[in-house]
């Protein structure tokens, strides 16, 4: 703790002035530092103390603790200003937090807390939120080769929106357009906090042409607010665009950007397995690596900037990350994948062109398809938006779960297995190479109906059968494109 001379040995006749008592009244002030945006304490923040009616006076300092707690021994009685720094405040683009205390004469003890307003507030305060699907994105951009701040420059926010018009259910793609502060800070109001954003940064004049000044761009990553929480911090780093000189063909064909930073880290399965043989993707870069048998992976010669990075691996739900990959260090991610399919018995494959019989189906027409080519077209940027091109589904709540008719949860299946708990198990849109939906069970062919399928109703007549699959709703069969081209 520091605390000025000035207030260290403060006169008397000016302590009156300054509205501080002498220093023989002293006591100890306590308190806590709250994080309520992210549900933590402030650790080894700068907590200040100084007279309120001169708080040019340096006064008091200390830091927390890890816990965010902190003390101040020695206060001579008289009203304060009290407040804390810290990089989290300067993050989320907020001045030092503070407080009035007021420290009597008879007290030998004061208890001061300070808290950072919840997620909900500051984005009402930041943007007058009011839609229970609107946040507040922000962030600052740097440049990746030294990390200064941007001073001119436009972030791109995109996302779907479903509509509904006389043509039926539409999606329409969403843009906005933030342009950066003079400390490279952006803040996008009022972006929905029940879909996914595909986020990017530009440097300069984005309406120059690419040709007319060299374009420092990010690659192209997604975020996703958290449940109930519509306050989302990112930053990003940009980096000039590579020029044509540095784009090289490996010995597989595929044309990659070179560049100086490197990517390493391990792909642990959450059952503490490593994953051997995963594919590592960065796309944007052209770069694709595979793990060895500890599930480690070390990539060299990637271009700069914030990219997404892709694990791909069989029997394992697919997973994506944004890292930052700057000059001179190692950007350091880890994947912690679970398991997706049950292992298959071996079978024998009589028809290579058509080993799922997708096509055949497609051919009979009994159901709603979609192959590759009609999800590249359709656009969407989610599943639940893919899936509520069905007639038989539908969308509902919230977070867009999707639902059969009557609002009754639909069986999944994919690549052939049964999922009884979908959750983050289904694969991106971008995995997907067909999808079938049946309106029932009834209607699916016998291998999609479930394993020891018995229905058996209650009181009620609901479903309380053997298996947790609902006979009498939709049937969705996911395929991803290691099964179907």
């Amino acid at each position: 703790m520091r605390r000025h001379p000035a207030t260290r040995w403060l006169p008397t006749a000016l302590a009156a002035l300054l509205g501080v008592s002498s220093v023989h009244a002293q006591a100890l002030v306590t308190g806590t530092l709250r994080d309520s945006v992210h549900g933590r304490p402030f650790a080894n923040a700068t907590v200040e103390l100084v007279p309120a009616h001169a708080p040019w006076m340096s006064g008091f300092t200390t830091r927390s603790d890890s816990s965010g707690r902190f003390q101040i021994a020695e206060v001579p009685a008289g009203k304060y200003l009290f407040g804390f720094l810290h990089p989290r405040l300067d993050s989320l683009g907020m001045d030092q937090v503070t407080r009035t205390i007021d420290v009597k004469p008879a007290q030998s003890r004061v208890t001061a807390d300070l808290a950072l307003p919840s997620a909900r507030t500051l984005a009402a305060m930041l943007c007058h939120t009011r839609r229970d699907n609107a946040g507040v994105l922000l962030g600052r951009v740097y440049d990746a080769r030294d990390g200064h701040p941007v001073t001119s420059g436009t972030l791109l926010v995109r996302w779907g929106e479903l509509s509904v018009g006389d043509s039926g259910l539409r999606n329409d793609a969403a843009q906005r357009t933030v342009s950066l502060g003079g400390d490279g800070r952006f803040m996008a109001c009022n972006v929905p906090t029940d879909a996914p954003l595909l986020v990017q940064a530009v440097a300069g004049n984005i309406a120059d042409p690419a040709w007319v000044t060299p374009r420092s761009t990010s690659g192209l990553i997604e975020l996703t607010f958290a449940y109930d929480t519509p306050l989302l911090r990112r930053d990003l780093y940009v980096a000039p665009q590579a020029p044509d000189s540095s784009i090289a063909t490996d010995t597989t064909g595929t044309r990659r950007r070179r560049g100086t930073a490197r990517l390493v880290g391990h792909i642990i399965a959450d059952d503490g397995t490593p994953v051997a043989g995963a594919r590592v993707v960065v796309r944007e870069a052209g770069a694709e690596f595979v793990t060895d048998t500890s599930g480690s992976f070390r990539v060299t010669g990637l271009p700069l900037g914030t990219h997404t990075v892709e694990v791909i691996a069989l029997g394992y739900t697919p997973m994506r990350t944004a890292v930052d990959l700057r000059p001179g260090t190692d950007a350091v991610a880890m994947f912690h994948p679970s398991r997706r399919v049950q292992a298959l018995e071996e079978v024998t494959v009589r028809d290579a062109a058509d080993h799922t019989g997708f096509a055949l189906r497609r051919r009979k027409g009994n159901g709603f398809f979609l192959d590759a080519n009609a999800i590249e077209k359709s656009g969407q940027l989610t599943l639940p938006m893919l899936l509520v091109s069905a007639p038989m589904l539908r969308m509902t709540g919230r977070n867009g779960s999707i639902r059969g008719r009557g609002r009754c949860e639909p069986t999944y299946f994919v690549d052939g297995q049964p999922l009884l708990m979908p959750g983050d198990d289904l694969p991106v849109v971008r995995d997907i190479g067909g999808i079938e939906v049946y309106s029932n069970a009834a209607a699916a062919p016998p291998q999609f109906t479930g394993p020891n399928r018995e229905y058996r109703p209650d009181a009620n007549g609901r479903d309380r059968g053997a298996a947790s699959l609902n006979a009498f709703c939709a049937t969705i069969v996911i395929w991803s494109k290691a099964y179907v081209r």
